[in-house]
């Protein structure tokens, strides 16, 4: 009776790994994730073929084996509801201004020698070696980076010279009157705004009262004089989401990611530039902010108007597409 049972257990617990690894090579394949589903199906493989074996040993053996089972079951469980490494949630909100002279991307473009470039590094001496190292290496969109592929890269230059080119279109004249015709509410207002996002293709909308330090502290890129401060005026931002393609993420970080996230980074563009010009035209200022020409930290814009929380690899998180999203 009792070698029957540990036969039973073995058996089942075969089966288990088998089919809860299964399981999750099965939803790879759906998912498009080759990579993981061969690792799920050779660990199923892996896992449940030792159980099926040990089927077939003696009855001390398999007690052995089930004893070493439960002890290793009893271990995690206990490990697994002890409070290690529980990481205690407070104020992450900064308590300064970020300069966007220190984004990565402004200091890529300081041109050795010249004024820009001699007084950021008189300022940032620290960064000057690490910085002339990178500016040595391949350009994101050079041929011969190791990822190189001419014609998606023309694709992502395309879309690279679009936002470049609409870059001093994020501002203009507002209306002179307001739009009374239709007495609408706050909440009422806000609904249209979110509507109108969606309608042009954000994926997700939300506003936030604009606080200091939502704003970068000085210019470091795009209209404006380089290193002048930057003020805001503005009451209220509105931060949206645009989804980049699945299927185009996915062979990360091959050419067809840069290809997308520069579209991505056109389709955010547009969408901010007409909730800019439609703002504008009911008689309220309003800015955008797009590729090449931000005035605030977009993801602390989009955290703050609960589109997602900033994760640990720097980037929004958001609740349906992860950081898989363009911001505007």
């Amino acid at each position: 009776v009792m070698d029957s049972a540990t036969t039973i257990i073995l058996i089942s617990l075969g089966i288990i790994t088998l089919c809860g690894f299964g399981a999750f090579g099965f939803f790879s394949i759906r998912e498009n994730e080759r990579r993981a589903a061969y690792l799920a199906f050779g660990a199923a493989v892996l896992f449940s073929l030792p159980l099926f074996l040990a089927s077939l040993l003696p009855i001390g053996v398999k007690l052995v084996i089930l004893g070493v089972i439960a002890a290793a079951a009893v271990v995690g469980v206990v490990l697994f509801l002890l409070p290690i490494g529980r990481v205690e949630r407070g104020d992450n909100a900064p308590q300064g201004r970020f300069d966007e002279r220190d984004i990565m991307f402004a200091r890529a473009r300081l041109t050795p020698g010249s004024p820009e470039y001699v007084a950021y590094y008189a300022k940032r001496p620290g960064n000057q070696q690490s910085d002339d190292k990178t500016r040595a290496l391949p350009g994101l969109l050079s041929t011969n980076a190791s990822k190189a592929d001419p014609l998606a890269f023309a694709s992502a230059d395309a879309s690279f010279c679009l936002t470049e080119a609409v870059r001093e279109e994020v501002d203009g004249p507002v209306a002179p009157t307001r739009q009374t015709r239709q007495a609408l509410s706050a909440a009422q207002m806000t609904d249209y705004i979110k509507g109108m996002a969606r309608y042009y293709g954000a994926y997700t909308v939300g506003i936030t009262e604009l606080l200091p330090y939502h704003g970068y502290s000085h210019i470091g890129r795009g209209s404006g004089d380089y290193g002048a401060p930057i003020t805001l005026n503005h009451r209220y931002a509105i931060a949206f989401t645009v989804e980049m393609d699945y299927a185009m993420m996915g062979p990360a970080p091959d050419a067809p990611v840069v290809m997308e996230s520069a579209r991505q980074y056109v389709e955010s563009a547009r969408v901010a530039l007409q909730l800019g010009y439609l703002i504008r035209s009911l008689g309220y200022p309003a800015r955008a902010h797009i590729d090449g020409n931000y005035r605030v930290i977009a993801p602390l814009v989009a955290r703050d108007a609960g589109l997602g929380e900033i994760g640990r690899m720097g980037l929004l998180m958001t609740p349906a597409l992860g950081p898989r999203v363009r911001l505007g």
